[in-house]
This record gives C-alpha cells, sequence and structure tokens, in this order.
C-alpha cells in the first residue's frame, strides 16, 4: 500500500497518562497528514473518553483490520492495548512502524519536500 493514500492507524499509551496521552496522539496524527496529506487517520484521541476500557480496544483492534499502517508512539511497549494492536497488526500482515522507523519515514520525507521546493 502507497503511504501517500493509505490509511495510518496511531497506537501507544493512553490509560494513566495526562489527558489520556491525547497532545501525543494528535501531534502524530499533524506530522502524518503534513507528510501524506492524502492519507487517512485512525486516532484513538477522536474517540469519546467516557467509554470502558474495553470498548477502545474493541474500536481499535478493528481499526488495526481496516489501516493500511500502525504507527506506534514512544513508549507503546509499556501499554497492554498498544502491544495486543501490534500483535494483532504483525499476526494479520499490517506494516507496522516503530518509532526509529517512523522518524527515518519522516527525515526521508522531509528531504524529498525540501528538493521538491527548491531547498526552502
Amino acid at each position: 500500500m502507497n503511504m501517500q493514500t493509505g490509511t495510518f492507524m496511531i497506537a501507544g499509551a493512553m490509560s494513566d497518562i495526562e489527558n489520556y496521552n491525547h497532545p501525543a496522539f494528535n501531534a502524530m496524527e499533524a506530522e502524518i497528514k503534513q507528510l501524506f496529506p492524502e492519507c487517512k487517520v485512525l486516532n484513538p484521541a477522536s474517540l469519546p473518553t467516557d467509554k470502558e476500557y474495553e470498548w477502545y480496544m474493541d474500536i481499535t483492534l478493528q481499526w488495526v483490520e481496516d489501516c493500511d499502517f500502525v504507527v506506534l508512539l514512544p513508549g507503546w511497549d509499556k501499554s497492554p492495548g498498544a502491544q495486543r494492536e501490534r500483535a494483532k497488526a504483525v499476526n494479520i500482515g499490517r506494516n507496522v512502524i516503530n518509532p526509529q522507523k517512523w522518524n527515518d519515514i519522516k527525515n526521508r520525507e522531509l528531504t524529498k519536500l525540501t528538493i521538491i521546493n527548491g531547498g526552502k
């Protein structure tokens, strides 16, 4: 699948983090959309905050099936939910992008944008 038009899902820790870690999820969504404006982003921070844990997991595990790429936020490995999302993504053959790989992709795409814009 092409990153330019693919569907990305963001996975990471939310429980027991101030504001459910929404700033990190929203910052990642902004980065993805900056680099790939035609893509779709599935962001758990867009969900309501008054539901039970398994309600969120039902949705995000379905999103793993619906997406092309799962982008893992730093600290994802300390989150049981993100671990479940990653495991499912790997099991069904989705492209999993860990934080280091995301930085490599971001740097490559920003370099392309700089070249396209004449070095500006």
